[in-house]
C-alpha cells in the first residue's frame, strides 16, 4: 500500500544550461513568491537519493512580456522504495530573470505545466 509521506523544503537555484534527462515526478501546484518559486511535487520514492535542479533555457522568446522555457530535472539514486513522497520544492529564480531591474517580468513556460508562470524581479 502507497503512503504519502510530507517532508521539509528542498531548496535549489536554477541556473542557464542545457536540459538533461530527468525521471518521473508530478507537479501539483506552483507558487512564485518575490524571487523565489515554491513548487509542490510527488514522486515515487523513499529510501534512495533524490536530486532536484532548475535549468533556464538560454534563448528568451522575443514576446512583451519575454519568455523563458524552463524545466525542472529530477535524478534519484539507489531508489528501491515505492510510496509517494511529497516535496515542495523552493527554487531561487533569480537567474531567470530577463533584467534584472525590480518590475520587470517575464513568463516562465515551466515543462510538465501547461500554465505560464509570471515572475516580477524584486
Amino acid at each position: 500500500m502507497d503512503q504519502t509521506k510530507p517532508e521539509a523544503n528542498i531548496k535549489i537555484k536554477a541556473r542557464i544550461g542545457m536540459f538533461d534527462p530527468s525521471s518521473d515526478f508530478e507537479i501539483k501546484s506552483i507558487k512564485v513568491k518575490e524571487n523565489t518559486m515554491f513548487v509542490d511535487i510527488t514522486y515515487v520514492g523513499g529510501c534512495g537519493v533524490h536530486e532536484f535542479d532548475m535549468v533556464g533555457n538560454l534563448a528568451i522568446m522575443k514576446s512583451m512580456p519575454p519568455q523563458r522555457k524552463v524545466k525542472i530535472i529530477h535524478t534519484a539514486k539507489s531508489e528501491l522504495c515505492k510510496s509517494i513522497v511529497s516535496k515542495t520544492l523552493e527554487i531561487d529564480i533569480t537567474d531567470m530573470a530577463n533584467d534584472k531591474t525590480p518590475g520587470s517580468v517575464i513568463y516562465l513556460l515551466l515543462e510538465g505545466w501547461e500554465e505560464r508562470i509570471e515572475f516580477t524581479f524584486e
